[in-house]
């Protein structure tokens, strides 16, 4: 009872830390409703009756005392992100309590924990990170797919030029609020559908190829929109309803490959399953989700 006073005490901080960058315009973090989709998994889960007598996971408690002591550690070096991402540790070791590996409707606590990582801020720091390679290899990759449509195209580094109208590839459309989202998504999947390591690291090889394809077909269609409006009804693609529609659709096919890849995935595993190993937890089958 005292740890997880304590632990909630020292929580407190981190999470409205947390909340205020979902407030704040300039994290332009979709937090708040990746904690409503994880929240509404763990009740899916929780409500759903336990695959017979299980014994208590061991870890929880340990896993809630060592995320307990660094959040400290984060408070008193003033570091809000380090309190922050001690709360993904807690969302695994709740589901551990909660046993969600074990129900009916079960679920893996090392994918949720992931996936709950995304209501971090990651996009900034996805962007002063690896922003830049990935602004370039957008550039280069929508240069390509335009160059196989039109005749005059050339590229000077961000910078595209089509027809003679200039378009610009700044770092906002570098693709990392794509691959973040398509990485969601992703780690949703795997929560519930607990493929095994080596499907899961192929999966995330397909969904990193297909987010940065689809970035480069957001970029090719912006590009043929600012050259030719007349091609999409005389619109402006950068205003701002347009914009994201446009974003969004290339979102969906860029989730089309990884959808095709899981469905295919989650028959050959139904397939490999012997009668009677269904009444063992599939997330099992995941080393890190794996519990004693």
């Amino acid at each position: 009872m005292i740890l997880a006073l304590a632990a909630i005490i020292l929580a407190i901080e981190p999470a409205g830390w947390l909340v205020m960058t979902w407030r704040d315009p300039a994290y332009q973090s979709d937090g708040l409703l990746v904690t409503v989709l994880i929240a509404a998994l763990f009740l899916w889960s929780l409500a759903s009756p336990l695959r017979g007598d299980v014994p208590p996971a061991k870890r929880a408690l340990p896993l809630l005392a060592a995320s307990a002591l660094v959040r400290m550690a984060g408070q008193l070096s003033a570091i809000n992100v380090i309190g922050a991402m001690t709360l993904v540790v807690d969302v695994y070791a709740l589901a551990l309590l909660a046993r969600l590996d074990v129900r009916r409707n079960a679920l893996s606590p090392a994918w949720l924990a992931v996936a709950f990582a995304f209501s971090l801020p990651l996009e900034r720091m996805v962007q002063r990170s690896i922003g830049f390679g990935l602004q370039q290899l957008s550039a280069d990759g929508a240069c390509a797919l335009l160059g196989a449509a039109f005749d005059n195209v050339r590229c000077q580094g961000i910078r595209i030029l089509l027809d003679g109208r200039d378009v610009l590839v700044d770092l906002p459309c570098s693709g990392a609020r794509t691959l973040l989202l398509t990485a969601l998504a992703y780690t949703l999947a795997c929560a519930v559908t607990q493929p095994r390591a080596r499907h899961a690291a192929t999966g995330a090889v397909v969904m990193l190829v297909a987010a940065i394809v689809a970035n480069m077909v957001r970029i090719s269609v912006l590009a043929i929109g600012i050259a030719h409006p007349d091609a999409f009804g005389g619109i402006d693609v950068m205003d701002g309803i347009w914009h994201d529609a446009i974003g969004y659709g290339a979102l969906a096919i860029g989730l089309l490959p990884l959808l095709g890849f899981m469905r295919v995935l989650r028959g050959r595993d139904d397939e490999a399953v012997a009668p009677g190993e269904r009444a063992v937890p599939r997330g099992g089958r995941i080393p890190i989700a794996r519990q004693l």
